[in-house]
């Protein structure tokens, strides 16, 4: 496991998300991040943000004509996509 970034927490509780992680999640100002316990105890992060219909459909046109499966994508692999897209969408260079 590699560290990309570090943060303090402060005297109130808090903490700033470094720009790294925020790129990574897809967020900005006003998002949610939702927290969880994986069954190894680790805590994992992931965006809480919903995405638009015009969101959605940008990130299907953008992926063009799906290849042939033998098997359909599964919901997660779709979601996977989906995610992907609004990061690279997203993304400062």
């Amino acid at each position: 496991m590699r560290t990309i970034a570090e943060t303090k927490i402060t005297s109130k509780q808090q903490l700033t998300l470094p720009q790294p992680v925020r790129r990574l999640l897809g967020v900005s100002a006003g998002d949610s991040l939702l927290w969880h316990v994986d069954d190894a105890g680790r805590i994992v992060v992931e965006s809480g943000r919903r995405h638009t219909l015009a969101e959605i459909r940008e990130a299907v046109r953008a992926a063009g004509p799906p290849p042939r499966r033998s098997t359909p994508a599964t919901v997660e692999e779709m979601k996977a996509g989906v995610a992907e897209a609004i990061r690279k969408r997203h993304a400062r260079g």
